[in-house]
């Protein structure tokens, strides 16, 4: 069991190498990419107030 972990292990991380190395590109690495400008999140619109409803009569309400 704990040769299979081991080489799943090294397999994984011999992935890990190749496609670091394969993102290096031949002219070297390339430089830190730059954090895009997230856009400022604008505020919630306010919600509408309620309409008032008019009483039921079971409500009771003006007479």
């Amino acid at each position: 069991m704990y040769s299979k972990f081991w080489r799943r292990s090294v397999a994984l991380a011999a992935a890990v190498v190749a496609i670091t190395a394969g993102s290096a590109g031949a002219t070297g690495p390339k430089p830190a990419p730059q954090a895009e400008p997230q856009p400022a999140h604008p505020a919630p619109a306010p919600s509408p107030a309620p309409a008032p409803v008019a009483p039921t009569p079971h409500e009771g309400g003006p007479d």
